[in-house]
């Protein structure tokens, strides 16, 4: 009854470590076909790294070309914007000069006229040429007004 244990026979002793052994290799089979998944996994990703680093090194390239280009378009844009100004302004010069009897006085101060530029241009050639008796300086000058000096 309460007598020392019976030791193992061999042959069951055998057959259990023949099972611990097969037990082992399944094991050992998942192990290396989850090695081998992970690996396929891990070049995925890594050649996923590597399309996605060159995507955005194309990227950066083209934001810095169109950098470039912007700068010459704005540069260029406001080139012409100062060219435009310089054309409408010797257009307006060429106008004014065209009409007949057109007459430009220079060195008026400004603000001397008042509100009718046409009447002090009047008053002052009745006072530079008082010689002219009769002539009729309100009639004569059909138009008169300022234009304002381009400043560079």
């Amino acid at each position: 009854m309460g007598g020392p244990a019976e030791p193992p026979s061999l042959d069951l002793i055998y057959r259990t470590m023949v099972q611990n052994h097969e037990q082992a290799q399944r094991e050992s089979r998942k192990m290396k076909a989850a090695n081998r998944q992970l690996q396929l996994s891990i070049k995925k990703v890594g050649k996923s790294c590597q399309d996605i680093g060159l995507r955005i090194a194309t990227m950066e390239t083209r934001t810095e070309e169109l950098e470039i280009e912007v700068k010459a378009a704005t540069a260029q844009t406001t080139t012409q914007g100062q060219q435009i100004s310089d054309i409408q302004w010797k257009l307006e010069d060429a106008e004014n000069r065209q009409r007949r009897n057109n007459l430009r006085i220079l060195g008026i101060a400004e603000d001397l006229e008042g509100q009718d530029t046409g009447a002090y241009i009047a008053l002052l050639f009745k006072k530079a040429f008082p010689d002219l008796i009769g002539w009729d300086w309100e009639k004569e000058i059909q138009r008169a007004h300022r234009f304002p000096l381009m400043r560079k």
